[in-house]
């Protein structure tokens, strides 16, 4: 059974076509004549064909170009009204790359910062050349940021390490011996560990929280993580508070279930996990 009116449509369009051609020697005839009343009649026939065509032929990208604008903006209205205010696509590099200006943009004005991620590599680590040296500053002028990272010994961190590596190994993307030294050396970082509930890179700075989701999508020896990334932003529209609220009390339910690096530390050396 056909379920499609598209063959019918395309003969239709053809005999049009063909009534079109033979249109001007009709008319052509009827002005030799001077049958200027049988002349004006096929010349408005020619006319109304020729719009039949044009608008049969226009009309599927005409409607979905309203439908695909109406589709986004239903999008863009539910987003808008829970704060989200910027969908990044990290399949693209450019999006990917505006997603790293906009973070370092409110890293730069952060009066507070938080952070929830597996390592915190991309804002912690030297080696990592991302944001490193804008938290840096930030640190320097003393502004407090507290981090949650997943406990590099728990069995989450065991799991993706394995589905990463292929075998049960230390994830190279901690450096526990670099957290240790900041810890020290910036007294306004603070750090704990989590053994469960991380399931994505959250970053706040004042009003503005960026969101990016992890997965377990393994594609040949490693994690596929590539997927979307959110930039959300406080709103008062929303009865609920929007998703920054949720992402703050997110953090601060790890926060509350984290150990403080110092304590995770001594307990990781005195069973010998962890460097002295």
């Amino acid at each position: 059974m056909r379920h499609t009116k598209r063959p019918l449509i395309s003969i239709t369009l053809i005999i049009l076509e063909c009534v079109v051609a033979w249109i001007p020697f009709a008319t052509g005839y009827f002005s030799a004549k001077s049958a200027w009343d049988e002349y004006w009649i096929w010349a408005l026939v020619a006319t109304i064909v020729f719009m039949i065509i044009r608008i049969t032929h226009t009309a599927p990208a005409i409607l979905e170009h309203f439908a695909f604008e109406d589709s986004a903006a239903r999008m863009a209205r539910s987003a808008a009204k829970y704060g989200i205010e910027r969908f990044y696509n990290m399949w693209l590099p450019s999006d990917k790359d505006e997603r790293n200006k906009d973070t370092g943009t409110e890293i730069l004005k952060a009066q507070t910062m938080l952070l929830s991620a597996n390592s915190g590599a991309s804002y912690l680590d030297h080696a990592v050349t991302r944001h490193w040296k804008l938290i840096q500053a930030r640190l320097e002028a003393r502004v407090t940021f507290r981090v949650v990272l997943l406990d590099p010994h728990c069995a989450e961190k065991a799991l993706r390490n394995k589905l990463n590596h292929g075998i049960e190994t230390h994830d190279h993307k901690v450096n526990l011996e670099n957290l240790l030294r900041l810890s020290e050396q910036y007294p306004t970082l603070h750090v704990r560990f989590v053994e469960r509930g991380m399931h994505g890179t959250v970053f706040c700075s004042g009003d503005c929280a960026v969101f990016d989701p992890y997965h377990l999508a393994v594609s040949g020896n490693s994690i596929d993580n590539l997927s979307y990334c959110l930039r959300v932003r406080d709103t008062q529209s929303s009865e609920q508070g929007g998703y920054l609220k949720m992402l703050r009390d997110h953090f601060e339910t790890l926060w509350d279930d984290g150990v403080p690096l110092k304590d995770w530390h001594a307990k990781a050396v005195a069973e010998k996990k962890g460097p002295r």
